[in-house]
């Protein structure tokens, strides 16, 4: 099942507890290593430009684009980005948020579109 069509309850509550359960053990393990290693350490969060909400006339997103997620899956999505900040911010913990293309293959679109 696409993650379009599980309900927005289910798709946001899980988003949310998983991101929140890697970051906090991400922190844990964090400020358990020594100094030396604590500053080569990144969490590193794949988000996808989904949060962006539609491609408009320019074509492309870029770090300055407002968020705008227009589906439960992609306002999940931006809240786990929003987490990841959150922890950067309030508990200093090294991260960056990557955000990757969602690309699909139309024959892959065909064969999910039968189920």
């Amino acid at each position: 099942m696409s993650t379009a069509r599980l309900p927005a309850r289910r798709t946001s509550s899980t988003q949310y507890r998983r991101t929140y359960t890697l970051l906090e053990a991400a922190r844990d393990y964090w400020q358990s290593l020594p100094e030396t290693a604590q500053a080569g350490f990144r969490f590193h969060h794949v988000s996808t430009d989904e949060v962006f909400g539609s491609l408009g006339d320019a074509g492309c997103f870029s770090e300055t684009t407002a968020y705008q997620p227009n589906s439960p899956y992609a306002a999940s999505k931006a809240s786990s980005d929003h987490l990841v900040r959150a922890w950067h911010h309030t508990y200093g913990l090294p991260a960056l948020i990557t955000t990757a293309p969602t690309i699909t293959d139309p024959a892959s679109s065909r064969k999910n579109s039968s189920r």
